[in-house]
């Protein structure tokens, strides 16, 4: 996919596998990495545009952008289908639009759209430099596995503004109807997001000063 951003390690495994080909945007630190990592871009015709998606990394230092006012933005993150099967795949990534569109019909979260947050499918860029560039607070992520006619989902929320886990939930399922599992998982999944990313909210109100507060952190105090 054009825009698709990964590391050079991850290139070597999949350059013999795609037509497309890969811009070099350098290197960059990472989170938890002591050494600098290589980023590769990808684009049709070596035509990659470096501004998209990571406008906001400068090479060899990730610079956090200052926060955005309003409500906080969350980015649900492509999910990974374990085992290399297709359809695992497909049901992964059709789990995780369902969450985007669970959650954009809640009435205080931004929710970055697909078409950005699923650029980000290696996510060893870690959660940093992808909530720096999509410019979210807040990263979900999530692993699906197969195993006959059951299913695990392995899913996470993590705050991109220190790197911590917030959240995290495994769904043991049987696979019969995936359209009816899919709405189940992806049901449960964003209403416990919601409650999760407004229970971590609060709590960095209090870490701010009464007079500092935006109206809708007020409202959360």
């Amino acid at each position: 996919h054009d825009g698709l951003a990964i590391s050079e390690t991850t290139w070597h495994h999949v350059k013999d596998k795609t037509a497309a080909e890969f811009t070099d945007l350098g290197e960059f630190m990472l989170k938890n990495i002591a050494l600098p990592v290589r980023v590769m871009i990808a684009g049709r015709g070596g035509n990659a545009s470096p501004a998209a998606p990571l406008a906001a990394i400068s090479p060899a230092v990730s610079q956090q952008k200052s926060p955005p006012k309003g409500p906080p933005a969350i980015a649900v993150l492509p999910f990974a289908g374990d085992g290399g099967e297709r359809d695992v795949g497909y049901m992964a990534d059709g789990i995780a639009e369902d969450i985007i569109y669970g959650l954009s019909n809640t009435r205080w979260l931004s929710v970055i759209a697909k078409s950005s947050s699923f650029q980000f499918r290696d996510d060893s860029l870690g959660t940093r430099v992808i909530g720096n560039a999509l410019g979210a607070r807040y990263i979900v992520s999530g692993t699906l596995t197969r195993n006959g006619s059951q299913i695990r989902l392995n899913t996470s929320l993590a705050d991109t503004s220190n790197g911590r886990l917030v959240w995290s939930q495994r769904f043991d399922r049987d696979l019969v109807d995936i359209f009816k599992l899919r709405d189940q998982i992806g049901s449960e999944i964003v209403s416990m997001l919601d409650k999760e990313v407004d229970r971590a909210e609060q709590a960095r109100t209090f870490q701010v000063p009464w007079e500092s507060l935006e109206t809708w952190q007020l409202v959360r105090r």
